[in-house]
């Protein structure tokens, strides 16, 4: 078989065919600013700076096939949600990972707001509270210059020849909630006010798939970021997996997939339980990614036939392994998971900031060893 590019590489393997060998998409974020000599806070709010330390990663590494996604100034990009966090240089040292700070700033009453006065109108509030110090005139030129940075970096690699997955950035609405209203709170509304919460899901699923439309429709990426945090068997049962999450799933992926785009599924946590679920989603146009906690190889099994898979270097190996151990996973992986192909090589959700670089370079490397 003669060589592919890379983004016939990646649309290969979306597709379920077997490309000339398995792809490679590891999700570079934080670690890039660590490799590439800046800080924590250079790197998350400063674009010059940490599109270079990106380039530095990309060709001191060896590269790879497509970026899941490109974040540019990812700490502002943060901010742009009404969730609090903590960043490096701003509450942290300034070589430290960002926090989620978990807190219920969302209160009873605003699954009210949701369901009467809409989904926009709560976020807005919700955000002014989270982030008094943005004005309303403030957010809308900060959101623009995200968007032209995003572009730019999407239409600067794919000239390269390196294609980016997930042109837009979006979340099951029922992790939306967890993140506004804290896991704890969640979950006891699930129990005490449930057809509060099933509302305000049913109002949010149509402007989710919207907003993923929207973004990544003429990005030049080829599809859209849907993230499922807590939304699965380790935190949700199945009864309610099958209220809260899947009817949302369905109809966004639905949506997403008619408008032409790819669905990149970042599920973390164990989806083991819940991969039959997904059999519903259409066939060639998904793509799960796993964090090291779901059994890939189960996956294979039961979605073999259904979606690309994609995944899953633990983190733990990454960061705390040998470029033997990793090179063994990673082949393992390639003979089980990417048999026959719809397989994509990555790191286990987001690379770690403190990921050994020969471990990466493993990683990278193993495709050509036991890819072809």
């Amino acid at each position: 078989m003669p060589d592919m590019t890379s983004r016939e590489r990646i649309e290969a393997a979306i597709a379920l065919k077997k490309p000339d060998r398995v792809p490679t998409a590891p999700l570079i974020l934080q670690f890039a600013g660590r490799y590439g000599g800046i800080t924590g806070e250079d790197y998350l709010f400063d674009a010059a700076k940490g599109q270079a330390a990106v380039e530095k990663t990309f060709y001191g590494l060896g590269g790879w096939d497509a970026w899941p996604l490109f974040v540019p100034i990812q700490g502002m990009a943060l901010t742009m949600r009404p969730i609090k966090y903590r960043f490096p240089g701003r509450g942290l040292a300034l070589d430290a990972s960002y926090q989620v700070v978990e807190e219920p700033n969302m209160s009873i009453e605003d699954y009210d707001v949701i369901a009467n006065d809409g989904y926009g109108t709560f976020f807005k509030r919700l955000h002014g509270k989270v982030y008094p110090e943005y004005t309303p005139e403030q957010l809308g030129p900060l959101r623009g210059k995200l968007k032209s940075e995003q572009l730019e970096n999407i239409k600067r690699w794919a000239d390269r020849g390196i294609p980016t997955i997930s042109g837009a950035m979006t979340q099951l609405p029922i992790d939306d909630l967890i993140q506004y209203r804290s896991m704890n709170e969640l979950a006891k509304d699930l129990f005490r006010r449930a057809d509060k919460v099933a509302k305000a899901i049913e109002v949010m699923t149509p402007i989710v798939a919207d907003a993923g439309k929207k973004g990544a429709t003429g990005s030049g990426a080829l599809g859209v970021w849907l993230g499922g945090l807590r939304s699965n068997s380790s935190f949700l049962s199945m009864k309610q997996f099958e209220k809260f999450v899947l009817p949302s799933l369905v109809t966004i992926v639905n949506a997403l997939v008619e408008a032409g785009l790819v669905v990149y599924l970042h599920f973390d946590q164990d989806w083991t339980p819940n991969l039959p679920y997904l059999k519903e989603l259409p066939k060639g146009r998904c793509i799960l990614a796993t964090d090291g906690t779901t059994d890939l190889v189960k996956a294979k099994e039961i979605l073999g036939d259904r979606m690309c898979l994609m995944g899953d270097v633990p983190a733990t190996l990454l960061t705390l392994g040998t470029p033997l151990e990793v090179e063994d996973y990673c082949r393992k992986r390639i003979e089980t998971v990417g048999e026959g192909g719809g397989y994509i090589l990555s790191s286990g959700c987001e690379l770690p900031i403190d990921s050994k670089p020969e471990n990466v370079k493993a990683m990278l490397e193993s495709v050509e060893k036991y890819g072809r």
